[in-house]
């Protein structure tokens, strides 16, 4: 019973090695096909590869999104909407629009307050 316990998680063992070579290799290409066919959003401060992956492959998806920041922010679900009852004016965030690019887009903003200089001085980066 040891011994085949032993064979099991060393065969366990060998196949993650396995599957890091096989992930690392995927992400470098990945990273290649980003740079041939998004470079410009590799510039931009907080973008990675994923995350740029993320937007072009959105950009794909949703064309009209490029349109505008108004647009992207739609597809985003990050677009203030009137949500007021009459008497009371006021706005809320859209729920809709696609989680991945929401997700991509809260990781760029939150390293770019972190970091960049520019964003940091801005009223809503005091927390």
């Amino acid at each position: 019973m040891v011994f085949a316990t032993k064979t099991a998680l060393s065969l366990l063992g060998h196949r993650v090695l396995v599957l890091d070579v096989e992930r690392e290799s995927l992400n470098l290409l990945l990273g290649e096909l980003v740079h041939k066919t998004a470079p410009q959003l590799l510039e931009i401060h907080g973008v990675g590869v994923d995350t740029a992956r993320h937007a072009a492959r959105d950009r794909r998806r949703q064309p009209r999104a490029d349109r505008s920041e108004a647009a992207w922010a739609h597809l985003c679900g990050v677009v203030p909407i009137q949500a007021s009852s009459g008497k009371v004016s006021r706005v809320r965030l859209d729920r809709g629009g696609d989680r991945q690019a929401n997700s991509a887009l809260w990781g760029v903003v939150i390293t770019r307050l972190r970091s960049d200089p520019r964003t940091q001085g801005l009223p809503w980066s005091a927390a």
